[in-house]
């Protein structure tokens, strides 16, 4: 069985649609259930092969209880977190910790479309920032530590 969110994307580009383009990436069972196809405000990019390109190329993440929030925090863009089902997830899945508390958050649809139309980007960079502070502490030199953890292991 596969859980479909509760998205009415007719809806968003209705409330949405002059303002924004949404790139919607899903799980591909997900996306082939929910049969988004293009059009001028929803692009289907769950198939495309590199999760880093379409977070360099938006400007705002809507995630529910991904790890995406610890990799996109270090662009210091905006995020939020469609919450729908909490309470359901919690129990089943359990969680470290309560993204509410750090992500602005929206537990249903409407709430949600409220939020993005109404979100100071300001403030929620800011609450995106404390979040990458608290979760995020090793980013951006990747590379030079791996060389020169290789380094130090030849070398000794």
């Amino acid at each position: 069985m596969v859980f479909v969110p509760p998205l009415n994307l007719q809806r968003w580009q209705e409330r949405l649609g002059k303002d924004f383009v949404l790139l919607f990436r899903a799980h591909y069972e997900v996306a082939r259930v929910m049969g988004i196809e293009d059009n001028s405000f929803v692009k289907n990019v769950s198939a495309y092969p590199s999760l880093n390109e379409l977070m360099m190329a938006s400007d705002l993440l809507i995630s529910d209880y991904s790890s995406i929030f610890f990799d996109y925090s270090v662009q210091a863009k905006p995020m939020l977190c469609y919450c729908y089902d909490y309470d359901k997830y919690s129990k089943k899945r359990g969680m470290y910790f309560d993204i509410r508390e750090w992500i602005p958050s929206a537990s249903d649809e409407e709430a949600l479309l409220q939020l993005i139309e109404n979100t100071d980007v300001t403030k929620v960079c800011e609450s995106t920032k404390k979040f990458q502070e608290m979760y995020v502490t090793e980013f951006g030199h990747a590379s030079e530590k791996s060389l020169n953890i290789i380094y130090n292991s030849i070398i000794y």
